[in-house]
C-alpha cells in the first residue's frame, strides 16, 4: 500500500466506525498472523479467500472489560461480514476480533514495539486484504 492508500483507508474506516483517526493503528501482516489467537470474540468478513499478507487496523475499546461488557459491536457485526464495509474502505475485509491484551511485567521495553505491547485493553481489529496488489510469495510493504 502507497502511503496515500493507507491515510485514505483510515480516513475511510474513520468516516464508518466514527473512531478518531489518533485512536487507529494501521500495521502490515506478513505469513497469515492476521489473528489473535487470545480473542474470546470474533466473526468473519466478507474475504473469498484468505490471503498471506495483509493489513490490521485497530483501536482500543476500553480497559479492564471482560466478557459480558463489550461494547455494542452489531454496526460492524454484519457491515464486515455482508460487504458493506468493505465496500465503503475499498478492500476485503477478511474478519475481525477482540482480544485482551495485558504487557509483560518485567524486563525492559522492546525497541520495535507494537500495539500490542501497550497496557491492558482490547483490540478490535479489521483484517483487510489489499485486494490485486498480492503477487504469490511477495511481502506487503508499508
Amino acid at each position: 500500500m502507497t502511503p496515500k492508500q493507507r491515510i485514505d483507508l483510515l480516513h475511510r474506516m474513520r468516516s464508518f466506525s466514527e473512531v478518531e483517526l489518533h485512536n487507529m493503528k494501521l500495521v502490515p501482516v506478513v505469513n497469515n498472523r492476521l489473528f489473535d489467537m487470545s480473542a474470546f470474540m470474533a466473526g468473519p468478513g466478507n474475504a473469498k479467500k484468505v490471503v498471506e499478507n495483509g493489513a490490521l487496523l485497530s483501536w482500543k475499546l476500553g480497559c479492564s472489560l471482560n466478557q459480558n461488557s463489550v461494547p455494542d459491536i452489531h454496526g460492524v457485526e454484519a457491515p464486515a461480514r455482508e460487504g458493506a464495509m468493505s465496500a465503503q474502505l475499498g478492500y476485503p475485509v477478511v474478519g475481525w476480533h477482540i482480544a485482551n491484551k495485558k504487557p509483560a511485567l518485567s524486563g525492559p521495553p522492546k525497541p520495535q514495539s507494537s500495539w500490542r505491547d501497550f497496557g491492558d485493553f482490547f483490540i478490535f481489529i479489521f483484517c483487510l486484504t489489499a485486494f490485486g496488489l498480492f503477487i504469490e510469495n511477495s511481502s506487503l510493504h508499508f
